[in-house]
């Protein structure tokens, strides 16, 4: 399970739809500003897209004839996407990367445009796209998953797009990139389930749970039980902080999403943070946020 699951994970990503032509923008783009150089020929601009697979390369391609079937400038020879003249222009301004200036002037964006991410599915779609053209994951020596870029401008805004959905991401710098990336099981399952790649989800969890299991046998036998004493001791404390909250009269106050969380851990005193998570269909870093809070307004005055 190592460059084989990256490689299955990124072909599942690949057959995973897109629902809409702002999805089909978004992932375009995506795509195009992590793997594509943009180059001037003899006046004319040109776009040169490296494809590492056919699958990858017939769905790009595919979405590039579909919208610019008028402007057949482009070609695909499986190593390759070449885009030349005025579709170049046009592909690259459809897609918020070529941008005009004041006076007229196009200039490079070097960051994420706003209109293109403006809804959680079109985050989702723009960064699976990425993913496709820069992203890699790891889960040899720890789990480890991450978008290798050219612009720092760019590697902290897909950082921030990641952070926006409760996936804990950082930027650091490697020779002449900038990376953006997710360390940790849970946050590398939340960010291949935001990418759409649910089978390697499901696996990687799987080798998770098993890892987990063994680790603690191992703890078992050594008569090292801390960890196990910590998570009862935390769920006594959300069940404290419930009936605190009742009995001043101030659960009816909460927000919705607090009192649903409070009735999964009544319903479900012995669950892990992370079960109850995928039960409330959210992160666990989620869950574990609105369980501090409930803590947290039980102690107000």
């Amino acid at each position: 399970m190592s460059e084989s699951f990256g490689r299955a994970a990124k072909n599942e990503m690949v057959l995973s739809p897109l629902h809409s032509h702002s999805e089909e923008v978004a992932f375009t783009s995506g795509f195009l500003h992590t793997a594509g150089s943009i180059l001037l020929s003899a006046g004319e601009m040109e776009l040169s897209v490296p494809i590492e697979n056919e699958m990858l390369g017939e769905k790009v391609f595919g979405l590039i004839e579909k919208t610019y079937k008028d402007m057949p400038s482009y070609s695909y020879d499986d190593k390759k996407i070449l885009i030349t003249g005025d579709c170049a222009v046009r592909i690259l301004g459809d897609c918020a990367i070529l941008l005009k200036g004041e006076n007229g002037e196009p200039h490079i964006n070097y960051g994420i445009a706003p209109e293109l991410i403006s809804k959680d599915r079109l985050a989702a779609a723009y960064l699976k796209g990425a993913f496709l053209g820069s992203g890699s994951v790891s889960v040899i020596k720890g789990y480890h998953l991450e978008f290798s870029l050219s612009n720092a401008t760019l590697a902290n805004d897909l950082a921030n797009l990641l952070r926006d959905r409760d996936i804990n991401a950082n930027v650091t710098e490697r020779k002449d990139k900038y990376v953006s990336y997710v360390k940790g099981a849970d946050g590398v399952s939340d960010a291949l389930a935001l990418l759409g790649a649910p089978k390697a989800v499901m696996e990687l969890n799987t080798r998770f749970a098993d890892r987990e299991l063994q680790r603690r046998v191992n703890r078992v036998k050594n008569c090292d039980l801390a960890n196990i004493d910590k998570s009862v001791v935390a769920a006594a404390r959300h069940s404290d902080a419930i009936k605190l909250l009742k009995d001043s009269g101030r659960y009816e106050t909460l927000d919705e999403k607090l009192r649903e969380t409070a009735e999964l851990r009544e319903d479900n005193p012995e669950m892990t943070l992370s079960e109850l998570a995928a039960l409330a269909g959210i992160s666990k870093s989620g869950m574990k946020h609105r369980l501090n809070k409930l803590i947290e307004l039980s102690e107000l005055e």
